[in-house]
């Protein structure tokens, strides 16, 4: 893969990882305003559920970036 590809990649996975925390945010937010409302059990366990996936994507995007950057050679 070019010098061109792999900036390009990392630029989309740095990205993809920012994108990825803040649903996680919004997620834990509606997962409160949800819990005082008085919400089921079970929608609140999943809505956690999908905000810990999604912080988990975020960081596994953040890693594959970070390996990207330490294996290519810059020129």
């Amino acid at each position: 893969m070019g010098p061109f590809a792999t900036a390009i990649l990392v630029g989309c996975l740095q990205g993809m990882k920012y994108l990825l925390w803040l649903v996680a945010v919004l997620l834990v937010m509606l997962v409160l305003a949800q819990w005082l409302r008085g919400e089921s059990a079970f929608k609140l366990t999943l809505l956690s559920f999908m905000a810990l996936l999604a912080l988990g994507g975020g960081l596994v995007s953040g890693r594959a970036a970070a390996a990207l950057l330490t294996r290519t050679p810059r020129s």
